[in-house]
């Protein structure tokens, strides 16, 4: 009952699952800040702080679940509220008092193993219906929910370099420093800050790694110091090994998608899209098929140029040089890109 709802929760909040099942139903909040952005807060007792009142920022989508949660346990709750006024009446303090506090829990459930008495959720019970749900999947991973904080610290990691396209939504609070968000709240989950930054340097270091691997096709203005980078063995002497070279190396340059390139500009002047000449900016083939969107965009625009007039139709030949140069760069078979290109056209 609401599995999919818990689920949500874990990936979009870093709450650990037995965070999750201390959530009492209703508790959870929301705040402006001084720009009249609202943040959202999931409410529970966490036994990294000796179960004290612990916040986690959420996107309005986790409130969402939240309450579906609540509201599907309802009639459980509502069997607990008549259960303590039955004890109550025969003076059964001790079953009053049960069903008093366990009617608080927003995670409700019938125990099979214990005469269907209504209890609250606990981790184990999820961590096998996750495994369960996996295996009927197919998927040969041995799932955990301690997993979902571990990719809830990635996703943000990820967006705030730019490079979350789907779910950017639900992490774009995120995107505040840190200190910002302890301002809005300082019972928040502050262990989880740091393996966010954990995960941010980790993606930055994969990213930097790749680029110094000699199997990586690259482009753009960086293209040269990084290759130059990769050819220098005093470099990595320098640094003691090549693991170190790209901790330190990483540590001291910015890195953001732009969706089309790797950017790492740390002040203005920014090229405005141009990234491929621009000399903070690295293509590596993880932005290969952004590339061949557009290019593909710009070979259905060309066979129309007729209809945009003559400043529509140079802008889509400049642009589709630009694409033919940085995919060749990349190593792409051009005539291949187009024969596919056609191919799509043709099914669809």
């Amino acid at each position: 009952m609401g599995f999919i709802e818990r689920l949500l929760i874990l990936g979009t909040t870093g709450i650990r699952v037995h965070e999750l099942c201390e959530i009492e139903a209703d508790n959870h909040y929301s705040k402006l800040d001084e720009y009249g952005e609202r943040y959202y807060f999931i409410v529970s007792r966490s036994l990294k702080t000796g179960y004290q009142l612990t916040s986690w920022l959420c996107p309005e989508i986790a409130i969402r679940a939240l309450d579906v949660i609540t509201c599907l346990s309802a009639p459980l709750r509502d069997a607990l509220d008549k259960q303590q006024k039955e004890a109550v009446s025969r003076g059964d303090h001790i079953t009053a008092e049960r069903a008093e506090r366990v009617r608080r829990s927003c995670l409700l459930t019938k125990n099979k193993d214990s005469y269907n008495t209504i209890d609250v959720q606990d981790g184990r019970t999820i961590n096998s219906r996750l495994r369960r749900l996996v295996k009927a999947a197919g998927a040969d991973w041995h799932y955990s929910s301690h997993q979902s904080r571990r990719t809830f610290a990635h996703f943000v990691a990820h967006n705030q370099l730019g490079d979350l396209r789907y779910l950017r939504d639900h992490y774009k609070h995120w995107s505040l420093d840190m200190t910002s968000l302890y301002a809005l709240d300082e019972a928040l989950d502050l262990e989880l800050f740091t393996e966010i930054n954990n995960s941010y340097k980790e993606v930055g270091m994969n990213i930097l790694e790749h680029w110094l691997n000699d199997n990586t096709p690259i482009t753009g203005g960086l293209k040269t110091r990084i290759i130059a980078l990769r050819n220098k063995e005093d470099t990595v002497k320098t640094y003691g090994s090549r693991k170190e070279m790209i901790e330190i190396v990483s540590d001291s340059i910015i890195v953001r998608s732009t969706g089309i390139a790797w950017c790492t500009n740390d002040s203005f002047g920014c090229s405005g899209g141009q990234c491929e000449d621009c000399n903070h900016s690295i293509i590596d083939d993880s932005r290969q098929y952004h590339w061949e969107a557009i290019y593909a965009q710009q070979l259905e625009l060309r066979a129309i140029s007729d209809q945009v007039g003559p400043g529509g139709s140079a802008t889509i030949e400049r642009t589709i040089i630009r694409c033919e140069k940085v995919l060749s760069e990349l190593g792409a078979d051009i005539n291949e890109i187009k024969k596919r290109i056609t191919e799509h056209a043709k099914k669809n």
